[in-house]
């Protein structure tokens, strides 16, 4: 999935890969140029709903989130829903899909961001 994502979003985005939560905590720390997080979480345990529930409340970490998910039940849509997340794609699903929803959040920021400093 790693290899899939960046290789459609290289072209415009800088993709980094992440082994775990600790890990992505650690590089938003050491890093302010992360935009928007990619969370596939058939490969997070339980702790990733405090991840999800601590980015999008933190002031200091808020960051727009993209889930994957092979998870096609009502509950996990719920519960995603409910998480308040960007965008979610259930598996399977075009990577195209991802790309484009990242290039509008990116238009829709720098539009965002011209209007707050003019």
């Amino acid at each position: 999935m790693n290899y899939l994502l960046q290789t459609v979003l290289a072209n415009k985005h800088i993709y980094q890969s992440v082994d775990d939560i600790y890990a992505a905590v650690n590089l938003m720390k050491h890093n302010n140029e992360v935009k928007a997080i990619i969370i596939d979480l058939d490969y997070c345990g339980k702790e990733v709903w405090d991840f999800i529930q601590h980015i999008g409340t933190s002031r200091l970490y808020k960051k727009p989130l993209f889930v994957i998910t092979s998870d096609h039940s009502k509950a996990m849509t719920d519960k995603i829903l409910e998480a308040k997340v960007y965008d979610f794609f259930h598996k399977p699903f075009s990577p195209h899909d991802i790309a484009k929803a990242i290039d509008e959040l990116v238009i829709s920021e720098s539009i965002e961001n011209q209007v707050a400093f003019s």
